[in-house]
């Protein structure tokens, strides 16, 4: 049954007011939210996604493995981190895994490929990209000269950090710009 446009126009009212009155000097989170409302109500549905019902106890056990695995690769309260994936469960987990950890996200284009791509990564400057294996090309976009660059760090161009995560359904891996091959 469809929702009536009032309706939705109204909540999307309220999530714009709350989102107005963050800060980015605040330290409560999406992950905080995540975690207030996972204790509330851990069996009630968080998301609808295709086949998959993902509840609000799922997700924050998801959301805290994400921000144990950002804490081993590294990340701290105040460095970035770069999310190019597309809208599924995964993608909230991430993001708010990473919120948890107090890593800013910063969320790309992911149909940005090669020079615009490039400049997003410049722009975010993260420690760390997190891409879904549905958008690689996007990092296959980038011509095999700023690969290397950003493996080795040398020039003057901001490209990929070392370590990407691949977004695969299930677990994340981690893995070097140079083992996904030749771009």
């Amino acid at each position: 049954m469809p929702v009536p446009r009032e309706v939705t126009q109204a909540i999307l009212d309220r999530l714009s007011a709350a989102t107005l009155r963050h800060v980015p000097g605040q330290s409560y989170t999406v992950g905080d939210r995540l975690e207030e409302r996972a204790a509330a109500h851990p069996d009630k549905a968080f998301v609808r996604f295709e086949d998959r019902v993902v509840d609000y106890g799922a997700a924050n056990v998801y959301a805290n493995r994400v921000a144990h695995a950002a804490r081993t690769l590294g990340l701290r309260r105040g460095d970035v981190a770069a999310l190019v994936m597309e809208n599924r469960p995964e993608f909230l987990g991430r993001w708010m895994g990473l919120a948890k950890l107090g890593v800013t996200v910063a969320l790309l284009n992911t149909h940005a490929r090669g020079r615009a791509f490039e400049h997003a990564l410049a722009t975010a400057e993260p420690k760390l990209v997190v891409i879904g294996s549905e958008c690689l090309g996007a990092f296959e976009s980038l011509d095999a000269a700023a690969q290397l660059e950003g493996e080795n760090g040398a020039g003057t161009r901001h490209l990929p950090p070392r370590q990407l995560v691949l977004g695969m359904r299930g677990q994340p891996r981690v893995a070097h710009p140079r083992d996904l091959g030749p771009a």
